[in-house]
């Protein structure tokens, strides 16, 4: 009874397997013959054989429902595994919320509109950091004290009293030109030689602190300047933005006017006569050149813009800056016309 009850339950099972599983069936009933056979000997019970028989089904389950290799069910499960496959999911729709904000990232910022004060604040704080940006760049302040250079000005810092406050000077100095009016040739000739020396002292001082930087940071200081004369404009015969005097830097070409003036001056056809009256002769005569004539101090100029431009990369590192010399050359002649 018990082996008729485990080979029905076995071939119920069997029913829903493929041909495949012959092998495990096989296995499986020869273990449930043995299983039988030691029931018998040894007194072992219905419900713990059970477990023997569901290890075939166990084994097997992943054969359930698994079509025939051909077969139009394996045909269509793979035809549904692709549709699954390339199916993409629909997209979402955009929540109202979620556009409003992209539309807002999309717009740029509205710019606010300053009102006259605030206008000129803005400029007067440009202004100012341009003034500090161009005064470090100029080196002011940093030249090297000169000392006196003059019999005067030796005299008189020799005999100006230590501590002397600004409202005495004018006093002090007064009492010193009347004493140096007084002073002998020889006292005098002592107060020149100290001049002279404290003179030469200051240009080779001057000269030691201009070639302690480069020929570049002077050319740049040298624009700052002309930038903060232009800006500030000083009194007229202030020297507060006075050029840097270095003999490195490069001379600018000498334009086609200029080449003519140079070329009348060293004829030596105007001496004796004044210099705004040679000018006034020398301009009337180049409006009369031909332009064959013209072309000699044309010529001269190119080749001084070369140099130029030699002489600049040599001694700054890098090429000159564009200029359209032959416009310069054409102002020239209209400037004479």
């Amino acid at each position: 009874m018990l082996c008729r009850g485990v080979f029905g339950r076995l071939a119920s099972e069997a029913t829903k397997q493929s041909t495949t599983d012959v092998t495990h069936l096989a296995r499986h009933l020869r273990r449930v013959h043995l299983s039988n056979n030691v029931a018998s000997l040894v007194g072992v019970s219905r419900a713990q054989l059970l477990p023997l028989t569901r290890s075939y089904t166990a084994t097997t389950v992943h054969h359930v429902g698994r079509p025939k290799k051909g077969s139009p069910g394996e045909k269509a499960a793979k035809t549904r595994t692709r549709s699954a496959a390339t199916e993409t999911p629909a997209k979402k729709r955009a929540s109202p919320k979620t556009k409003a904000a992209a539309t807002k990232e999309k717009e740029a910022p509205k710019r606010k509109v300053l009102t006259k004060e605030e206008k000129e604040a803005a400029a007067e704080k440009k202004k100012v950091k341009e003034l500090r940006a161009l005064k470090k760049t100029a080196l002011l302040g940093k030249e090297p004290k000169k000392k006196p250079y003059t019999a005067w000005t030796v005299f008189n810092s020799e005999n100006m009293p230590k501590g002397t406050i600004p409202a005495q000077l004018g006093g002090t100095i007064k009492e010193n030109s009347e004493k140096y009016r007084a002073l002998t040739p020889s006292e005098k000739e002592h107060y020149n030689h100290l001049a002279n020396q404290n003179k030469s002292a200051n240009e080779v001082e001057y000269k030691n602190w201009v070639e302690s930087h480069t020929p570049e940071a002077i050319r740049q200081a040298q624009l700052a300047r002309r930038r903060l004369k232009t800006l500030l404009k000083p009194k007229k015969g202030s020297n507060a933005y006075s050029l840097i005097h270095d003999e490195r830097q490069v001379k600018r070409p000498t334009t086609v006017y200029s080449q003519y003036i140079v070329d009348r001056f060293a004829s030596g056809d105007f001496k004796a006569i004044s210099f705004g009256e040679s000018s006034k002769l020398i301009t009337s005569e180049f409006k009369a050149l031909s332009p064959s004539e013209k072309q000699k101090y044309k010529d001269l100029y190119e080749t001084d813009i070369q140099r130029y431009k030699d002489e600049f990369k040599q001694v700054y590192g890098h090429d000159a800056p564009m200029f359209n010399h032959s416009s310069t050359a054409h102002a020239t002649d209209a400037a004479t016309a």
